[in-house]
């Protein structure tokens, strides 16, 4: 038992034990059994996580378990079963994922990540198990994604073709998916770059596909399979954002109210917040400042955006170019250093990227490496401030006292002017 839980990388759950650990010699209650046993001698460490009791071995113990399971001959053996049972796992989460249940799902796929790793890690090394990897890693499109791992998603798809997989739908899934979301954050982020002029956005095309309601082509949508309803809202979604990337809002506005009718349906929110999110750039674009506010904060009261700081910073970011468009300088700066403070922590945000990559910068210059958003963070710094100040009376419209307040903030410091 000690070699073949050797396999596991990080902790892991009863469940996994048992997948790994039973067969013909041992049974499940011995398995528990010997779990229990091995706890009782320090051999494995037990620790709760929510409702779970996950195990772990220590890194020395596991590497003497791996030594014997070698000496056994069962290590390719344990690492099918290993593999198998998280592409279970990843398959059942996949299907669950479009419902209410998206928090815990999310969060029982990255405490798994180790695991998951270590099972594509095999695929990719191990001759004739690479279209295993792929599938795994195309399957697992429903944790890349929303955390916004493209890139490690990308990696093991790679990998994977690599050493022989070949192309599978599974693969196009993941890919699409990966694609679509960087098209909605780059359009999403091209608009709040050009502003909420229609003149500033992308020119009008005549040859935008039009959207044909989801009840025309799948009469029976509230039957279909999570998977399914969630790539078409996300298709849903990516049309919006396209629209009012091409000064179109007008026409994005339905679709929004579409997809959002389908994630309510569901429960679900991932997926909802998007749509919400898109919707309040849609109005924020026709001017409609107040609808637009409106959505965005629907979009930040769910639960899903509170533990996902990615959507939190674009939320913050949208709700700071509706507050500056009203002409509210002192509201945008806070908001832009919030939004700010969640992009340093897990890197360079949507805006931040799109900026550098076009050579563009927002007509308030908000994202500039002296705009308010960074001069707010690093408000102990006198040039940064009066930076910070300099760019709220630019943003402050005519004969408003908001503008000099903001400055006299940055001036002072944020723990001042509440």
């Amino acid at each position: 038992m000690w070699a073949l839980l050797s396999v596991f990388v990080g902790s892991f759950d009863l469940t996994a034990a048992e997948a790994v650990c039973a067969g013909e010699d041992i049974g499940p209650v011995d398995v528990l059994d010997t779990v229990a046993g091995l706890v009782d001698k320090s051999v494995l460490v037990s620790e709760r996580h929510g409702e779970t009791i996950r195990y772990r071995l220590l890194s020395s113990l596991r590497d003497y378990g791996l030594e014997k399971l070698t000496e056994l001959g069962e290590v390719f053996a344990a690492r099918c079963r290993h593999r198998d049972h998280y592409l279970r796992l990843a398959e059942a989460r996949e299907r669950q994922w479009f419902g209410p249940r998206q928090l815990e799902i999310a969060e029982n796929l990255r405490v798994e990540l180790d695991n998951f790793r270590a099972a594509l890690h095999f695929c990719v090394t191990t001759p004739g198990e690479a279209p295993h990897g792929l599938n795994l890693a195309g399957t697992l499109w429903c944790y890349w994604t929303p955390c916004g791992a493209h890139g490690e998603m990308r990696h093991w798809l790679h990998q994977a073709l690599r050493h022989g997989a070949k192309p599978s739908g599974v693969r196009v899934k993941a890919h699409w998916a990966g694609g679509t979301f960087i098209m909605i954050h780059s359009r999403s982020a091209a608009a709040l770059l050009a502003g909420a002029s229609p003149g500033r956005l992308a020119p009008l095309r005549e040859d935008l596909p039009v959207a044909t309601p989801v009840a025309d082509y799948i009469p029976g949508w509230q039957q279909a399979k999570g998977e399914l309803v969630s790539f078409i809202v996300l298709g849903r979604i990516e049309l919006a954002c396209t629209l009012v990337f091409h000064a179109r809002p007008d026409q994005a506005v339905p679709l929004c109210v579409e997809a959002l009718t389908m994630c309510e349906a569901r429960g679900e929110q991932w997926a909802r917040s998007y749509a919400l999110r898109t919707l309040a750039l849609a109005w924020w674009v026709m001017g409609q400042y107040d609808s637009a506010t409106t959505h965005a904060h629907d979009c930040l009261r769910l639960e899903y955006v509170v533990h996902d700081r990615q959507s939190l910073g674009m939320t913050l970011d949208l709700l700071a170019a509706i507050a500056a468009s009203k002409g509210d300088a002192e509201r945008a700066a806070v908001l832009l250093g919030a939004a700010e403070r969640i992009w340093r922590d897990i890197g360079h945000g949507p805006l931040e990227l799109q900026r550098r990559q076009v050579g563009q910068i927002r007509a308030s210059e908000w994202r500039s490496p002296r705009g308010p958003g960074r001069s707010w963070l690093r408000a102990g710094l006198p040039a940064r401030r009066s930076a910070f100040a300099g760019r709220c009376r630019r943003l402050r419209p005519a004969g408003s006292a908001q503008g000099s307040r903001a400055a006299r903030i940055a001036q002072d410091g944020p723990g001042h002017g509440r």
